[in-house]
């Protein structure tokens, strides 16, 4: 059976020489940001708002 893809990004060979240049520092930086970015929006999307109190936040997108 094969597992479906919602969906596929390729990157040119120029941007990963540019990813290359990107300093360790600033490369770690990014991805602590997209983790937590993600697991925000996760949170968000899973929140139960029909119980009293408990406001929606509206979404960046």
């Amino acid at each position: 059976m094969t597992e479906k893809i919602d969906f596929a990004y390729e990157l040119s060979e120029e941007r990963l020489r540019a990813y290359r240049r990107v300093s360790l520092c600033d490369r770690l930086r990014w991805l602590e940001d997209l983790c937590r970015f993600t697991k925000m929006m996760k949170t968000a999307s899973t929140r139960d708002y029909s119980r009293p109190g408990v406001t929606p936040v509206s979404s960046p997108f």
